[in-house]
């Protein structure tokens, strides 16, 4: 739910009973935090997602092919929370990255931006969200 994250979202840290604004993204001995989320972070964040891609989900990251979970043949290529940032920082990098993996990075931004959810969707699931509060009532 990370893609949700802007300056109007907090989050419910259960450790420290408490909520924040803050938010830390690890990956190995990287450690990134934003101390106070704003728009432009929660798109960043977004950003970064959509260019990592989520392998827990099967998206692959955005320099990768559409198959490199399935493929045997084939392995994602390497795009770690360094490099994905030095991209998110320099702004010809960010453009010359989203032209040459134009394809992926539209793939993955259809599979991890929620805003991306077709409306037909979207209302299904409101249906169904309302159909199971008034059975429990």
């Amino acid at each position: 739910m990370l893609q949700l994250l802007n300056s109007n979202v907090k989050i419910y840290n259960p450790f420290k009973n408490k909520f924040t604004n803050e938010y830390t993204v690890k990956s190995g001995k990287i450690e990134y935090t934003f101390p106070a989320i704003t728009e432009s972070d929660g798109q960043k964040i977004l950003d970064v997602m959509i260019l990592r891609g989520d392998d827990s989900d099967g998206v692959p990251n955005a320099l990768s092919d559409d198959d490199s979970f399935f493929n045997p043949n084939k392995k994602q290529k390497a795009f770690g929370y360094k490099k994905i940032t030095e991209v998110i920082e320099d702004k010809r990098e960010h453009d010359r990255i989203k032209h040459e993996n134009k394809k992926n990075i539209e793939r993955n931004k259809m599979l991890i931006d929620l805003s991306m959810i077709p409306e037909d969707i979207q209302q299904a699931i409101r249906e169904e969200y309302m159909k199971q509060i008034k059975n429990k009532s």
